[in-house]
């Protein structure tokens, strides 16, 4: 009989695996229960007798190791070649291996993980680590875009700001040239107000150069003449005895002591 490698569970290792001397399984693999049997024997593939079944109860010499890291121990014995395929035609060899599954009891192979559940937990955590980036990358998104109507609000406030700056700046510019409007039409009333001034000025001017034009041209009286206007003043020749005299100057063209001579600028004022 050759002694075939007993994996515990979980232990990912094909069908027949023979491990060669210093192997030693993946540490990522879950240890082995106390007491495990990594070597147990097969049962023949030929019909023995009664005796052989009975021999075979006894187990053979095993060992065990508490860690899975170590290496695994080897049978004292030969290992053998693998066991072969059980045949059809050999209706007897159903009692050895019954025989020696009754011996060994504790020998039987226990069923192996599935490999589906870490699958399906690996499906599960990418699906949520999937959920965690689509919801991390919208909120980024919605924040982005509050943000971006955020900034676009402030640029239209600050533009409407500007606006407001430049009209004012428009008015101010306005009330201005206004002021300036106003100031000029005030000088040009002012000038306007001098020129008639000036105008009415030489217009009197001009009548009283005709007025004096007119008296000069008067012709003057005739030597010897009597001045019917000198009331017994007529002995005094200047202004000056006529003052004394007590005559009021300047004496009109009519008043007593009146007299041409004394009018020299001939305007009919006297002893101006």
């Amino acid at each position: 009989m050759a002694a075939r490698f007993n994996p515990p569970p979980g232990w990912q290792v094909p069908t027949g695996f023979r491990p060669e001397q210093g192997w030693a399984p993946d540490p990522s693999w879950p240890p082995a229960p106390p007491g495990w049997e990594y070597w147990v024997e097969d049962a023949p593939t030929t019909a023995q007798p009664a005796v052989a079944a009975t021999a075979t109860a006894t187990p053979q010499r095993t060992r065990s190791v508490a860690r899975t890291a170590a290496a695994i121990p080897l049978p004292d014995g030969p290992l053998g070649r693998p066991p072969a395929p059980p045949t059809t035609s050999a209706p007897t060899t159903s009692a050895p291996s019954s025989a020696s599954s009754s011996a060994a009891p504790g020998t039987r192979r226990p069923s192996r993980a599935q490999p589906g559940r870490g699958l399906i937990a690996t499906v599960a955590l990418s699906c949520l680590a999937l959920g965690v980036i689509i919801g991390v990358v919208a909120s980024v998104a919605r924040a982005s875009d509050a943000a971006q109507a955020l900034t676009d609000a402030r640029s239209a406030q600050a533009q409407v700001a500007q606006d407001r700056k430049d009209l004012d700046a428009e008015r101010a510019s306005l009330a201005k040239e206004k002021e300036a409007v106003a100031q000029r039409e005030a000088d040009v009333t002012a000038r306007e107000q001098a020129a008639t001034q000036k105008e009415a000025e030489q217009t009197a001017r001009q009548q009283e150069l005709d007025t004096r034009a007119a008296r000069q041209s008067t012709p003057s009286p005739t030597p010897g003449a009597s001045n019917p206007t000198t009331d017994g003043l007529t002995g005094l020749q200047t202004c000056g005895q006529l003052r004394r005299s007590g005559v009021s100057t300047p004496i009109a063209e009519g008043d007593p002591g009146y007299s041409r001579a004394l009018d020299r600028d001939n305007n009919g004022m006297a002893c101006e």
